[in-house]
């Protein structure tokens, strides 16, 4: 019997341990001005969040306690920023969509490190991004229903991947590598894009207004849908399920795989926060 006991009360602490480590990794910051977009910096555990206010652009940077600092702002030591929206880390740079700019700053320093301008394509206003398996970088425009593609090992050669009323305004972008293609978010559905442009649904059924993807831990799917107040978990790109509910407009999410956690922005609350997977 006391041996029982000893074994129940340490299993008793070490589930509160660990559900007291889940609390403490869950992450929520406010005061942010529309935030955008979030993700992590798998190699530092730092979050990079984009904002604007009417005036300026903010990328802010949250440490894995919580605390924020603004990182980069528009109009301050000779940097352009007015609206960011979609962010992505490749090597020792963050890459910035800008309105109808791609930039880039060093991810330690915040300096500026290059601008990829649309020359010859005239992007409109650029939404989501994903780099490749072979750091091909995929960008969403939604006003022009196109997907354009950078080659960043060839000078960052700019190309229209696709550009088809078919889209639908896209936003959302992820990168599926086993099956070498784009899942992209128009506004109510969910497309495949192969990397030779050919667009087909990937679920049927359409959603409010679709936002955010990304892929969580098991391979699974996860959208945010901003009308809706929703993020959902896709299972086998047919099974939906409501992972959070009376979201207030959630927009651009990723995943945090070493927490297993969503990170998503509420653009209207002015905050971003985490939703745990069990």
């Amino acid at each position: 019997m006391e041996v029982m006991r000893r074994i129940l009360t340490e299993l008793l602490v070490f589930f509160l341990f660990i559900l007291s480590a889940q609390i403490a990794s869950a992450l929520k910051v406010g005061g942010l001005k529309n935030p955008h977009n979030i993700i992590i910096d798998p190699a530092t555990r730092n979050y990079y969040v984009s904002g604007h206010s009417k005036s300026t652009g903010y990328i802010w940077k949250i440490n894995s306690t919580g605390k924020r600092e603004v990182f980069i702002e528009g109009g301050k030591n000779g940097i352009t920023l007015t609206t960011p929206r979609g962010l992505a880390i490749y090597g020792t740079e963050l890459y910035v969509l800008d309105g109808k700019t791609i930039r880039r700053f060093d991810k330690t320093t915040g300096a500026s490190t290059g601008i990829i301008e649309l020359l010859g394509i005239g992007g409109n206003t650029l939404n989501g991004l994903v780099f490749g398996d072979e750091g091909q970088l995929f960008i969403t425009d939604g006003p022009r229903n196109s997907i354009y593609k950078i080659d960043t090992q060839n000078k960052h050669n700019v190309s229209v991947l696709v550009k088809h009323n078919d889209l639908a305004f896209p936003q959302g972008i992820a990168f599926d590598i086993p099956r070498e293609r784009l899942i992209v978010l128009s506004r109510k559905r969910i497309l495949s894009v192969d990397l030779e442009g050919k667009i087909v649904p990937l679920l049927n059924r359409t959603f409010q207004g679709l936002a955010g993807v990304c892929w969580d831990r098991n391979g699974n799917l996860l959208v945010s849908d901003r009308a809706a107040g929703k993020v959902y978990l896709i299972r086998n790109f047919s099974i939906v399920e409501t992972v959070q509910e009376n979201i207030f407009d959630p927009a651009g999410i990723s995943f945090d795989y070493s927490r297993n956690q969503i990170l998503v922005p509420s653009a209207k609350g002015k905050l971003v926060f985490s939703l745990p997977l069990k």
